[in-house]
Order: C-alpha cells, then structure tokens, then sequence
C-alpha cells in the first residue's frame, strides 16, 4: 500500500508511542515494527476521514494527485478548500489513532 503522508507529516507526532513503547522489553527491531504498524493505521484513519468528506468528484481529483504528484504541496491548499478546518480534524484523527495504541501498549507494558 502506497502512504501519501507528506501533506500531513507536519501534524504527525509520534513520541509519546515512541516513549511508551521504549519502557517495554520488546526487541528494537519488533519497538520499530511497531511504530510501522501505527503510521499505517493513522494513514489508514486519516485518508477514511478525508474521504468521508468529499465528493465523489473531489475524491476522484484528490485521488489522481496523489497518484501523479504525491509530494505535491498543493494537496493540502486542495483539502483546506474542500474540508472545513482539515488540519485540525487530521490532528484529531491523528490524535484519537494514537491514543487508542496508548491504551492497548498501556495494558501490556510492566
């Protein structure tokens, strides 16, 4: 699966994972595979929220520019045109994806 993050990197902030995951006794290469698997599943919740809220037009041309241009800078002047404070709702998905993995990695931490 291709990830077209580099309209959203800016919002994403994976420390506190990063953090918890570094207080468990998991190997580094199974802490990094780990991290790997939350970027997919933000990936995954940011482009269903985005999606969600376009028009079957609009989801058609976003999905072509990223397909052609996927470190075009102008996908995200194309969203903020589109979706009604699209920052904030991908830092919130962001957010709510991260904090679900928090609680499962809490539960399974010492």
């Amino acid at each position: 699966m291709k990830e077209y993050t580099d309209f959203y990197q800016h919002l994403l902030e994976l420390e506190e994972i990063e953090r918890i995951l570094d207080q468990t006794e998991f190997e580094l290469h199974e802490r990094q595979h780990l991290i790997e698997v939350v970027r997919k599943a933000i990936h995954i919740e940011v482009m269903h929220m985005i999606l969600d809220e376009l028009s079957l037009q609009e989801r058609e041309q976003l999905l072509r520019i990223l397909e052609e241009q996927p470190n075009d800078k102008g996908i995200l002047i194309f969203l903020k045109r589109s979706i009604n404070n699209v920052e904030g709702r991908i830092q919130g998905t962001i957010q709510q994806t991260v904090n679900d993995y928090q609680r499962i990695l809490d539960d399974h931490t010492p």
